[in-house]
């Protein structure tokens, strides 16, 4: 009776010790929300643009693409100096003359706390560069802007310039109306 007892007891300790050393698992992806808008997720290096000769590199990450390598002093218009994606000119059209919610699904890496992000019209105004402040655990940061009415179809850009120290992840980015009754498609935009 007693070895039966001590098996037992020896089989637990060493599945607990064996939970315990159990290697730890990469962060599960989170699906990016539907509905009106556009929705970028974020897996090949190829989906983000950057100038040639930018310290900007791009890499894949734990569950979407590492960003680093700051720009000192970029520019917000046209493609911008960042790291961009365009939006698409279906896109540009259903967001013209709106306010939109920019929405990135990001964390920081080794310590980095904020990465700035512009929305460009391409000719028609931009938002200049606005602060994005992340921590170290994935989760929803945005900012707003009010889109000028388009006078020219030229397609709309995001661009980001990853933080000076670290870097930073992104999962997904969206790109919706703010406002519930804004004049928006319906259904999901896509490029």
């Amino acid at each position: 009776m007693r070895s039966v007892i001590f098996a037992v007891a020896m089989a637990a300790a060493l599945a607990a010790c064996g939970a315990q050393d159990a290697p730890e698992t990469a962060e599960a992806p989170v699906v990016a929300p539907q509905g009106p808008g556009y929705v970028l997720t974020l897996t090949d290096p190829a989906q983000l643009a950057t100038p040639e000769g930018s310290p900007i590199r791009i890499s894949t990450g734990d569950i979407g693409l590492r960003l680093q390598g700051n720009l000192a002093n970029p520019n917000p218009q046209n493609r911008t100096d960042g790291a961009s994606f365009a939006l698409g000119l279906e896109n540009e059209a259903a967001f013209s003359g709106q306010r939109v919610r920019v929405t990135f699904y990001a964390r920081g890496i080794d310590g980095a706390t904020e990465f700035h992000s512009v929305y460009s019209t391409n000719g028609d105004g931009n938002s200049g560069w606005r602060r994005v402040r992340v921590t170290e655990v994935m989760d929803e940061v945005s900012y707003v802007f009010d889109v000028p009415a388009v006078r020219v179809a030229r397609d709309d850009f995001i661009g980001i310039n990853p933080p000076a120290a670290g870097a930073i992840e992104i999962q997904w980015i969206r790109i919706a109306p703010e406002a519930a009754d804004a004049a928006a498609p319906t259904g999901e935009l896509r490029p």
